[in-house]
């Protein structure tokens, strides 16, 4: 019994990802989004508008590579626990929920960027920041599980080491690369503001060098 309500809350968190906000919005945006941007990319006097497109392309592509991931893997990983009969810990749920929190607060957070653009520089950057955030709770699942192998997870369920414990990691594995291109997002908005800090060093470059030779 605890194995089944553990499986259905990992599939249900699984089942949450996949029905966020980035798949209804691949779902409805990506038969426009592709087509639409190829074709600006081929009128030279919208440059801006082409960038745009590009953009646009690129979140499709990396929210798509994220929904796939979700689909072929995170469920199939909860699915293959049932079908052996497994389950997962009770610390192992908590830090697969911990990290689908996560999760979707960073997606959230990336929509946000996507839509805003320029204006929502503060948010790319705490986008990206927040990948250290996975990592670290990727590092933490590991020492879990290294525990978990010398017998120190508490419960019933930690007898589901002995059936496939590799389950576990891999789906941390994944929700961080999820999160990855989720922040992926963010990487527009941070060139231009690295590309514009370039431009200003050099203007105040040729400024000072004006001067002197005056």
């Amino acid at each position: 019994m605890a194995r089944s309500r553990s499986f259905v809350r990992v599939t249900g968190i699984a089942r949450r990802i996949y029905r966020a906000p980035s798949a209804s919005w691949i779902g409805s945006a990506e038969r426009s989004a592709v087509i639409w941007p190829t074709s600006v990319m081929r009128n030279r006097s919208m440059m801006k508008t082409r960038a745009r497109g590009q953009e646009i392309l690129s979140a499709v592509i990396n929210l798509e590579h994220a929904g796939d991931i979700i689909a072929n893997n995170l469920l199939e990983f909860a699915a293959r626990r049932t079908r052996r009969a497994g389950g997962f810990a009770p610390e192992e749920l908590d830090a697969i929920e911990a990290m689908h929190a996560e999760l979707v607060d960073s997606l959230r957070l990336g929509l946000a960027v996507f839509l805003r653009g320029d204006a929502a520089l503060r948010d790319a950057r705490r986008l990206v920041v927040r990948k250290r955030l996975l990592r670290r709770h990727e590092a933490e699942a590991a020492t879990l599980n290294i525990r978990s192998l010398q017998g120190g997870v508490s419960g019933s369920d930690a007898v589901t080491t002995t059936i496939d414990n590799s389950d576990f990691l891999r789906i941390v594995r994944d929700l961080r690369r999820v999160h990855s291109h989720i922040a992926a997002l963010a990487y527009p908005v941070l060139e231009r503001e690295a590309e514009r800090e370039r431009d200003d060093a050099s203007s105040a470059s040729a400024g000072e060098s004006r001067a002197f030779s005056e």
